[in-house]
């Protein structure tokens, strides 16, 4: 039996990969082949599986045959009108079709991204029915992502510099009026207040875009002593106001200064991913907490030590943690993968 099954290209259109003839989900080739393969009827209803699909989709095959939970509900919601378009082509084609689509793992919660081949099979020895090829291309699909949208970030990126140039030319305006009216009036003026409120809101704004201007503009190469404390204070206060309000920080700094030579840039980067990692693990619309701790270690963790070797003390940590559900063991072995 020859096969290419091969992860689709995302449409719905045939390709010239095929599946097996005729195949027997019993036929000991089958696990061979990457993925997992299926057998449907007309109506949706899952005949059988080839091995594989309790590690592919997080439901075991009877779990999916007997209809423990709906399909369209494991379905993720952004996919489901292309999915049903998807299986409405293929019931009037005995074309093999493809489509990408994303699956919810009921023990995890995760999403693994599913390249599926489907064919209409007809004939006289056997029912109407579906027969089909699943495979797990999360990484691929995730990678893509990526890809586009550091692209998109850096077309935006492009435009900062000249748009923080002339938000900075409305700020100094407004800055310089709601000022000479501070200084030119007493409290008991009834505008008083709202112009001090005013002028100490624009300073703070001109403040902060400078930052950002500057953690945009920076650029990595030059390392040298800096406080620990200090710079994770400097981000923390950044970000706090571009991060949504159902996201609280809490910093448990270590009393006095903690010195650190490094790349400061380099180390602002790597601190605003960690932010966005947290941010992005409470699901919404809860909110949560994330917490920066720094602390003086007297060795280094055992996870680390294969990476620094021969780093000797003062040694110095910083922590980020939040109060999402965290990564399920069963996830764990594919962080860095």
């Amino acid at each position: 039996m020859r096969s290419s099954l091969l992860p689709g290209s995302g449409s719905s259109d045939a390709e010239s990969g095929s599946l097996p003839p005729s195949f027997s989900l019993s036929e000991p080739v089958l696990p061979l082949v990457p993925g997992v393969f299926f057998r449907q009827s007309i109506e949706g209803e899952f005949e059988g599986f080839s091995s594989g699909v309790e590690e592919l989709t997080g439901r075991s095959a009877s779990g999916w045959m007997e209809e423990e939970v709906s399909f369209w509900d494991s379905v993720h919601e952004g996919d489901l009108q292309d999915l049903r378009e998807h299986w409405n082509r293929c019931r009037e084609t005995t074309e093999v079709l493809s489509t990408r689509f994303r699956l919810r793992r009921p023990d995890s919660g995760g999403v693994v991204w599913i390249s599926e081949r489907r064919r209409h099979v007809t004939g006289r020895s056997q029912p109407s029915h579906f027969e089909g090829h699943w495979i797990d291309v999360t990484a691929e699909a995730m990678a893509g992502e990526r890809l586009s949208s550091a692209a998109w970030q850096g077309a935006l990126a492009s435009l900062t510099p000249g748009v923080a140039h002339d938000l900075n030319n409305h700020f100094a305006s407004i800055l310089a009026l709601s000022d000479n009216f501070v200084r030119k009036n007493t409290a008991d003026n009834p505008f008083y207040e709202g112009a001090r409120t005013i002028r100490d809101s624009v300073q703070q704004a001109a403040r902060m875009l400078q930052r950002l201007v500057g953690l945009h503009m920076a650029r990595s190469g030059e390392a040298r002593y800096h406080d620990l404390n200090e710079l994770t204070r400097e981000v923390v206060e950044l970000l706090r106001h571009a991060v949504s309000r159902r996201i609280s920080f809490q910093l448990e700094l270590c009393p006095g200064s903690m010195p650190i030579y490094g790349d400061a840039v380099e180390f602002r980067r790597v601190l605003v991913g960690l932010l966005r990692n947290a941010v992005d693990a409470i699901p919404l619309p809860a909110s949560g907490t994330v917490t920066f701790r720094t602390s003086p270690e007297a060795a280094l963790p055992r996870e680390a030590r294969p990476v620094l070797p021969g780093r000797v003390a003062p040694l110095v940590c910083l922590s980020v943690s939040d109060s999402g559900p965290g990564v399920p063991p069963s996830e764990q072995g594919r962080l860095f993968t």
